[in-house]
């Protein structure tokens, strides 16, 4: 990831094992809305790595509270995310590389007993590709709505060269269906936004390259 030198690295899902906590305490600040991250915003970040210490320092604190208040989010969802979408949730993807992303929507006839032309249903895929350290991550997403994506802001001061994962969100859609959006802030600016029903992460480990061998000479 090229970034500017004072740049502070930040992890990508800042909460690993769920806190004790107040249930029913709900984020003060964060705004509900699946246009946008609602706890690590762009805005913020920018700010988190600003050369000015002051602000940095300010987004800093800032950045803290945007965690609790995640841990507290993901708390207050509790058995309503799936194991499939714990373990994303888990994750820590930070400055995985996304190596590539494919999306396929196709369409799929039904079991109907005694129809004659049963009715089509089309399906959706998403899968994202990423390189970290020794693996190759694949992120299988069953989709309810296409994929959006959301150019990098106007004043974005870090290279487009590359394409890593900064940080990503998990949240349910306001009107507590079982459907999911899963937020993600890339180095290049970008804000990706998958809206899925389950998922599924595949792991593959990069095998090291031997040296070729020499032939034998007599």
């Amino acid at each position: 990831m090229q970034v500017q030198d004072h740049t502070q690295y930040l992890i990508s899902n800042p909460i690993r094992d769920h806190p004790t906590g107040i249930l029913s305490m709900k984020p003060g600040t964060a705004k509900r809305s699946s246009q946008g991250m609602r706890f690590f915003t762009p805005d913020l970040y920018l700010q988190f790595n600003s050369s000015d210490e002051e602000e940095a320092d300010e987004a800093s604190e800032t950045w803290e509270n945007a965690i609790a208040e995640y841990h507290r989010h993901l708390i207050e969802l509790g058995d309503r995310l799936p194991s499939s979408v714990q373990k994303l949730s888990e994750l820590n993807l930070h400055d995985a590389e996304l190596i590539g992303r494919h999306e396929e929507t196709s369409p799929s006839i039904p079991i109907v007993p005694d129809a004659a032309w049963p009715p089509f249903i089309w399906s959706s895929v998403c899968i994202l590709s990423l390189r970290q350290e020794r693996e190759i991550l694949s992120l299988i997403y069953i989709l309810w709505d296409r994929v959006r994506e959301e150019p990098a802001l106007a004043d974005w001061p870090f290279s487009p060269k590359g394409k890593h994962w900064l940080y990503d969100e998990i949240d349910l859609v306001e009107d507590g269906r079982p459907l999911f959006w899963h937020r993600i802030l890339f180095s290049d600016g970008t804000l990706l936004r998958v809206p899925f029903v389950s998922a599924i992460v595949y792991r593959v480990p990069l095998l090291e390259q031997r040296p070729a061998l020499k032939a034998k000479t007599r």
